[in-house]
């Protein structure tokens, strides 16, 4: 009768998590599997002429829906109102963005150091602005994008084709 819970999971690179978090310690490299670590383990899925660009997938979609590319990384939320998902590459160009789910306002914010972002239920509709990698809200006080005064929900990256084959009915915000 239990759930399990889910944590933040964060798509970004080994640099840029130990810039952010200098405190960050690797336990072993040691795990009993030959695996090269300095290396990208999803190989030619990524190929050189940019991330995970081409429209291959390993498998068969379950659905097909070409509001987004393929592999285009979308900012994704399951929230008590409904499913919405942020196109990752207007979020970093916008670093705010807004939407809803039914008649409920949702924000989404950019976070640069790790080049990821953060959904939060809006339902009073605050208007919230970038500036200098943080987010200015109401009477021009600023708060860090991952701490904005609203509740954040859980939220991950992931390819459109995955999020889109589990939830169709998705709310889709921001342009590629």
């Amino acid at each position: 009768g239990r759930s399990l819970r889910e944590f933040r999971l964060d798509w970004t690179t080994w640099e840029r998590w130990r810039t952010a978090h200098p405190e960050t310690r690797v336990l072993t490299e040691s795990t009993g599997y030959v695996r090269d670590y300095g290396r990208d383990p999803y190989g030619s899925y990524n190929p050189p002429g940019g991330y995970y660009t081409s429209e291959f997938t390993l498998f068969e979609r379950l659905y097909r829906d070409d509001r987004r590319p393929t592999k285009a990384v979308v900012l994704c939320s399951r929230t008590p109102d409904g499913r919405v998902a942020f196109a990752l590459d207007a979020l970093r160009s916008e670093a705010v963005g807004g939407g809803e789910v039914g008649e409920t306002p949702y924000v989404a914010v950019y976070d640069a150091a790790l080049d990821t972002g953060y959904v939060y239920r809006n339902p009073e509709g605050v208007e919230f602005a970038p500036v200098d990698g943080a987010v200015e809200g109401p009477e021009g006080r600023s708060y860090p994008t991952a701490a904005l005064p609203l509740d954040r929900q859980y939220a991950f990256e992931g390819m459109w084709f995955a999020w889109a084959g589990f939830y169709p009915s998705t709310e889709v915000y921001g342009r590629v």
